[in-house]
């Protein structure tokens, strides 16, 4: 699914038609195939610094992957990837809507704006947890280092680092300490985006809570928490399930931001999602943020538009935040 000034489209099966959603109401329609696509199939979305879609999709009759923006009404820029990058989001663009991909080897390449040749810009020089890119084509990879537990000795302490490659270089800065946890880690999945104000926000659940980090430099990073276990959500979609949930217990399925105060987190448990924002009234002693609770089953389709508003495929239907 994407989303773009107040519409959703939601990829059907077969990458050659799709569900438009607007106003309460869905439509379905050819997809305005690029040029030389037959289907556009394993799509994943996420919206770029310019404030639209950066879609990555792959053509099942060539057995090729491309990236693509959406413009809301045709794809521009296509370009054809490299390598199958194997899972999930693997491209990102910068502000000059540069494409930036990571392969199966973790080797990254630069696609011009306007058509060319990728320019390989080498191996990651670490594991990579999350990554993207900054405005100026600035490359960031969160990566994981171990030390031993201040805290309890003979344990072991995790650091959540940070480190970028500069536009046009090939030599990688040094870390800079996003946080660090007593022997958690990081494998739950982190989320990593950078806002169209270039500002960074990260996000990891653990199993009573999850924790949210920003930054206006991309060096000194403030904490907050999105939900802790006594975080309620309310519910605003029909179900049998009637009035408040814990938000406890969720994976993060979809971090977007629009600048640096303006975030929105949907976490999911495997029956439903929650919506929660970066707003008041916040709640409790941890100032957690309020949650919308949604019953959706296993729905994974879900997208962000450029102010951030949220659609999700739910067991009644599309749910759309559209803005006031």
């Amino acid at each position: 699914m994407m989303s773009l000034h107040g519409k959703s489209w939601l990829f059907g099966s077969t990458g050659q038609a799709w569900t438009v959603v607007s106003g309460g109401a869905a439509t379905t329609q050819a997809i305005p195939l690029p040029a030389g696509v037959v289907n556009m199939q394993s799509v994943s979305a996420e919206i770029a610094p310019t404030a639209r879609p950066l879609v990555q999709f792959y053509d099942t009759s060539k057995s090729v992957y491309y990236a693509a923006f959406w413009d809301g009404a045709a794809f521009v820029n296509v370009t054809t990837l490299a390598t199958q990058p194997g899972y999930g989001m693997r491209v990102h663009a910068d502000g000059k809507e540069r494409i930036y991909e990571l392969d199966w080897q973790n080797v990254l390449s630069e696609y011009p704006t306007g058509g060319g040749a990728p320019i390989v810009r080498g191996a990651l020089p670490v594991k990579m947890i999350a990554w993207n890119v900054g405005l100026d084509g600035t490359v960031y990879v969160l990566h994981e280092v171990d030390r031993p537990s201040v805290i309890h000795p003979g344990d072991t302490a995790n650091v959540l680092m940070m480190m970028n490659l500069p536009h046009g270089s090939l030599t990688w800065s040094a870390d800079t300490q996003v946080t660090s946890n007593e022997g958690w880690g990081y494998s739950t999945g982190v989320s990593f985006v950078i806002a169209q104000d270039g500002t960074f926000h990260i996000a990891y659940p653990l199993k009573y809570g999850s924790y949210y980090y920003r930054s206006k430099d991309g060096v000194n990073f403030e904490q907050l928490l999105p939900w802790d276990i006594v975080s309620k959500a309310t519910m605003i979609d029909s179900s049998p399930v009637e009035g408040q949930d814990s938000v406890s217990g969720s994976g993060i399925g979809l971090l977007t931001a629009t600048d640096y105060d303006h975030v929105v987190i949907v976490g999911g448990n495997g029956s439903s999602f929650y919506v929660v924002r970066n707003c008041t009234p916040y709640v409790g002693l941890n100032n957690t943020w309020p949650a919308e609770r949604l019953a959706t089953g296993q729905s994974s389709a879900m997208a962000a538009d450029e102010h951030s508003m949220v659609s999700i495929l739910t067991a009644n239907g599309v749910r759309q935040d559209v803005s006031p």
